[in-house]
């Protein structure tokens, strides 16, 4: 039985590396606004919060097929899938959160 000490412990530490991942893949693909490559697909009429949802939706769909196929991951593991759609959920919401903003201006 998982312990609720066990379970906070286990929660902190994933959502520390979500916190790095966002933090330094941010850096990598970004310069000032972190979510400017969501940004990128305006010109086609299609905005950061539709971007976010394609992508999360890619991620599921691989932990989908791997988790119920029970299919063995030959490049990035389930974990890091797992990682991966909860920083494209939180860019997300801060996407939704930047159109509030701009909505109170």
């Amino acid at each position: 039985m998982l312990t609720q000490d066990k379970f906070e412990s286990i929660v902190k530490t994933l959502l520390g590396k979500v916190e790095r991942t966002l933090i330094d893949k941010g850096h990598d693909y970004t310069n000032k606004d972190p979510i400017e490559n969501f940004k990128l697909l305006n010109t086609f009429n299609i905005d950061s919060t539709e971007t976010a949802l394609v992508l999360i939706n890619i991620k599921l769909n691989r932990l989908n097929n791997l988790l119920l196929n029970n299919k063995t991951p030959k490049y990035e593991s389930v974990d890091d899938t797992i990682l991966d759609s909860i920083a494209y959920q939180v860019l997300l919401y801060v996407a939704l959160e930047e159109k509030r903003l701009n909505m109170e201006k």
